[in-house]
């Protein structure tokens, strides 16, 4: 009886979990999921913008996108643009004078994303145009008057985590002060960059232009040369003077 009922109607989601896909009598009917955002604000001046155009809209309780967004503190703000096909991610900042933007995309693959700011004041984050992560992108911006830039064209696979610090502080035995603060205030990866399935990117990174950074591999200092394959832990160049491209492998054969 189930399996006739299922037969007769059913409804499941399609494969980016942006859709149901209603099934009634053989007939299919693909309907767009409702996008929401919800939020929870403590402080002043803390606000949210939805781009659209190059133009911003302060957000209050609108339907927009699938996004959690948790802020406490003062002057703090979160951009993202209309465009973006964002599921189940969430941005948290828990700090003052702190920014998230995130620009537009007309790649519309889903978005899946966790970004936490959080113990320290003027810290931000921005994310270049035609970003694209798989299930889930983890940013953690752990230290005071740190940033993260992360360039146009940029594809992060599953499981990427990027840390702008250590979060937690280590000392010498016989010395009072934490020896791991970043070497820079600024993390930078450039255009054109593909971080690999399950890649750690550490604090005190640099990845330049072309750069593919290998699966598993665990990043902690600059790269010096564009176009290049770094692998490992540490991560190394492996081989140079690559280019890469989001087509299919199998689109050549």
């Amino acid at each position: 009886m189930k399996y006739i009922l299922q037969k007769i109607f059913s409804v499941r989601n399609d494969k980016n979990k942006s859709h149901y896909v209603i099934r009634i009598l053989g007939f299919k009917i693909k309907i767009k999921k409702a996008k929401y955002l919800t939020y929870d604000i403590v402080g002043t001046d803390n606000f949210v913008y939805l781009t659209h155009n190059g133009y911003n809209k302060k957000v209050a309780q609108e339907n927009i996108n699938n996004l959690d967004i948790k802020i406490y503190g003062n002057n703090n703000t979160v951009t993202i643009d209309s465009s973006l096909n964002i599921i189940n991610s969430q941005i948290h900042i828990s700090a003052n004078n702190s920014h998230v933007f995130i620009q537009k995309s007309k790649l519309n693959s889903p978005l899946i994303f966790f970004i936490e700011i959080k113990s320290g004041d003027n810290q931000s984050v921005a994310i270049g145009e035609d970003f694209s992560c798989a299930e889930k992108l983890e940013i953690w911006c752990h230290e005071k008057n740190s940033s993260l830039k992360i360039g146009n064209n940029v594809m992060c696979s599953k499981n990427v985590s990027i840390m702008t610090s250590d979060c937690h502080s280590i000392f010498s035995q016989d010395e009072i002060k934490p020896y791991n603060f970043r070497k820079s205030n600024k993390m930078i990866i450039e255009d054109n960059v593909w971080l690999g399935k399950n890649s750690m990117i550490l604090k005190n990174a640099f990845i330049p232009m072309g750069t593919i950074v290998s699966a598993g591999a665990v990043l902690s200092k600059p790269i010096e040369d564009v176009n290049c394959i770094v692998a490992g832990n540490p991560a190394v160049i492996i081989k140079r003077n690559i280019k890469w491209q989001r087509t299919p492998i199998s689109h050549y054969k």
